[in-house]
């Protein structure tokens, strides 16, 4: 029952798949087409003694106006009104939503790095810019992201979710793929708030799903699978920066009048908890990525079986070779002042398709099951699913419109295509089980005791080219001809010279452990076989 239930995980990553495209899709839509937020183009920081610019981007309102890296900011203003004080940094948007794009404020700021005294400007941004709807690090980073969820369907798909480790390096390949394709324009409502949170889920995950898989590959650890707590342990701290951004997103929307909230606001701005939160998401990348391929490292130079070297070698120099030219970059910029154009981003984003690539090429490559006719099968049975997936979230679309009529807003449209969409995948997901139900069925009838001795064959046969490890194949294999014989005792010899009877056990079931074996007992198997 166990190997059916965990079949059918790969309908549900291709159904999960299909989600989150059309997730990217919508995302790709509003970007295109909506109308962005006004931006002054800095990242204020809130710190103890006051609100001080972090980051400025060139050519931008505020960096027109004079405002630089540092400058501590006092109050905003309209034209011809008077000054109001900034007490948080989230009210900087408030006056630029105020103000629109194309409109004018004046920032009232004091520059710390000037020793006089009298160190307060005013600084006017006239024609207030909005975000940009397409940057070259964005475009960069939206086609390696499609690279790899390319990489994981294709690996999926030409190996079979039976074979070891793939259906976990598509997860991972899923993961990574939103967190580099999504992006939140700002708006902080409906979509563009999903968009958001997601992004910063799969970013999160993506972590503790490449450690993991890094401890499972090309060998599995022995650690983590007599104690499944330290599994569970690597998906916490993702949990729990998760749950954090999640909660500070959502509780604003869902009781923006209440006073808990307003207090809640003023205690997140005062000490910065949505940035600290963002911040430790980024170093928990930046470690968890560094560990697993530091664990990947290690078992390369201490692992002496050729096929684990030569898959591992594939991993190792991917990686450097995609981490190289960043680290590189990231140094020289420290040093000498590059500026952020079309170049430095490619050399900066652009690299990192390189690990996908060699994962890939890696598991595919030096593959320990021949699944060649069962792919073929399951890629022509995905294609027909998505398209009957796809044909049913239409009938459904349509029958909503045709419901509710057609002047809808692009929220209650998306609301609408999600819910469809959600309700097509619990048709496909249910028409699986009756698929195999009937298949069986089917086979039974037409082929009789064939079907069985097929059956156990192919299985028996899956069990012993599953994996390389010694001990995981003997557990499985004389669970597997117990199994499939029906026999309460089974016993695995090996040939062993420097023993008197030849052979020695090394896994039975049901044997006793002062079971001896014969000294005739090479002669005996000798004269059996012939």
């Amino acid at each position: 029952m166990k190997g059916k239930i965990l079949k059918s995980w790969s309908l549900v990553w291709i159904l999960a798949t299909v989600l989150f495209v059309v997730g990217a899709a919508l995302n790709l839509s509003e970007r295109a087409f909506h109308n962005l937020p006004p931006t002054d183009g800095v990242l204020w920081a809130h710190k103890a003694d006051g609100i001080f610019a972090e980051r400025v981007t060139p050519g931008l309102a505020a960096s027109r106006a004079g405002i630089t890296v540092g400058d501590k900011l006092i109050g905003i203003s309209f034209q011809g009104e008077k000054t109001q004080e900034i007490v948080s940094a989230s009210d900087v948007q408030i006056y630029l939503e105020a103000a629109g794009a194309n409109g004018n404020l004046i920032y009232l700021y004091q520059r710390p790095s000037y020793t006089f005294a009298n160190n307060f400007y005013y600084a006017d941004l006239s024609h207030i810019d909005t975000l940009p709807r397409w940057t070259a690090a964005g475009i960069f980073l939206l086609m390696v992201g499609i690279i790899w969820l390319g990489v994981g369907t294709f690996v999926l798909f030409k190996q079979g979710s039976h074979s070891p480790f793939v259906l976990h390096f598509a997860t991972v390949c899923l993961a990574a793929f939103i967190f580099h394709t999504y992006k939140s324009i700002g708006l902080g409502e409906d979509l563009d708030l999903a968009i958001s949170l997601l992004d910063d889920i799969a970013f999160a995950f993506f972590v503790p799903l490449f450690i993991h898989f890094c401890l499972r590959y090309p060998v599995r650890s022995e650690v983590f699978d007599r104690a499944r707590w330290k599994t569970y342990a690597l998906y916490v701290p993702a949990g729990l920066i998760s749950l954090a951004l999640i909660n500070f997103s959502l509780i604003y929307h869902l009781a923006p009048k209440a006073d808990v909230v307003a207090r809640l606001a003023d205690f997140t701005d005062k000490f910065n908890l949505i940035g600290f939160f963002y911040q430790a998401n980024f170093y928990h990348f930046i470690g968890g990525v560094a560990l697993g391929a530091g664990v990947l490292l290690w078992r390369f130079l201490k692992n002496r079986q050729p096929l684990v070297r030569q898959r591992l070698k594939l991993t190792v120099w991917g990686t450097i070779s995609a981490i190289t030219p960043i680290l590189t970059f990231q140094a020289a910029n420290q040093f000498v002042y590059i500026p952020e154009d079309s170049f430095s981003s490619a050399i900066t984003t652009l690299p990192l398709a390189l690990i996908p690539l060699s994962f890939g090429h890696s598991v595919v490559r030096y593959r320990l099951m021949d699944v060649d006719v069962v792919v073929r099968r399951a890629l022509v049975y995905a294609i027909t699913t998505v398209a009957i997936a796809m044909m049913i979230g239409t009938v459904a679309l349509g029958l909503v419109f045709l419901a509710v009529g057609n002047n809808l807003s692009n929220t209650e449209i998306t609301l609408r295509a999600l819910i469809a969409i959600v309700a097509m995948a619990g048709i496909v997901l249910l028409s699986e089980p009756l698929k195999k139900f009937l298949q069986e069925r089917a086979d039974r009838f037409f082929y009789g005791e064939r079907y069985d001795l097929r059956h156990g064959l192919l299985d028996f046969g899956r069990t012993i080219s599953a994996t390389t490890a010694l001990e995981p194949l003997l557990n499985a294999l004389t669970e597997r001809l117990r199994q499939v014989l029906d026999v309460e005792k089974v016993g695995i010899f090996l040939e062993d010279e420097n023993l008197p009877e030849h052979y020695k056990i090394v896994k039975s079931i049901g044997l006793s452990a002062s079971y001896k074996i014969p000294n005739d007992f090479r002669q005996m198997i000798r004269q059996k076989s012939s």
